[in-house]
C-alpha cells in the first residue's frame, strides 16, 4: 500500500487537494494584469519571477461564485507536464492549508450526483479528520486545452458567415 502526498486548499466551505507533484509552490496573491479575449475563470495573469503565469480562478472555473482577494487568498502554483516540456498556471484559491500524506487504497470513488462541478475533475475523495475533502486530477482541471486557447488561423476567426 503507498500513500501520496496532497496540498489541500479552501475553495468556499469545501476543501481539496491536488498531488504534491503537480504544486510548485504557495505565493501571495499579488496584482493580477486582466487577460482580453481570456474565459471569465481566467482572473488574469502575474508576473512570477520574470515568468508570465496565467491565474485561474477554481470558483469561476466550478461556477460557485468568485474568489475574493482578500489576505488569506493565495495562488498555488501548479505544473503540468505536456508533450514539449511543461506548462505552470496559478490556482486562485480562498486559503492554502497544509501538505499530508494520504493511502491510495483510502481514497473513495467520486460521488455520483451532489457535487458542485463535473465529476470528470475528481480523482476520488478522502477523509481527514472530521472533514472530507475533494482530490482534484490536477491534469484534468488545469488542461493545457483550457489554459492556452488553440491558435486561430488567418481563415478562421470563429466568425459564422451568414448567407
Amino acid at each position: 500500500m503507498y500513500a501520496t502526498q496532497y496540498l489541500t486548499f479552501r475553495i468556499d466551505q469545501e476543501v481539496y487537494g491536488i498531488e504534491v507533484a503537480n504544486a510548485r509552490e504557495v505565493i501571495e496573491v499579488s496584482a493580477l494584469t486582466p487577460m482580453p479575449k481570456a474565459p471569465a475563470w481566467i482572473r488574469g495573469v502575474v508576473n512570477l519571477r520574470g515568468s508570465v503565469l496565467p491565474v485561474l480562478d477554481l470558483r469561476r472555473k466550478f461556477e460557485i461564485g468568485e474568489t475574493n482577494l482578500g489576505k488569506r487568498a493565495s495562488v498555488v502554483v501548479v505544473e503540468l507536464p505536456l508533450d514539449e516540456g511543461s506548462l505552470q498556471v496559478g490556482v486562485l484559491v480562498d486559503c492554502a492549508l497544509e501538505v499530508f500524506e494520504y493511502p491510495a487504497a483510502q481514497i473513495e470513488p467520486p460521488p455520483k450526483f451532489g457535487a458542485r462541478f463535473s465529476r470528470n475533475y475528481l480523482l476520488g475523495v478522502g477523509r481527514r479528520d472530521k472533514y472530507l475533502f475533494f482530490i482534484l486530477e490536477a491534469a484534468k482541471v488545469f488542461s493545457d486545452a483550457d489554459v492556452v486557447p488553440p491558435e486561430e488561423s488567418e481563415e478562421s476567426t470563429g466568425e459564422i458567415a451568414h448567407g
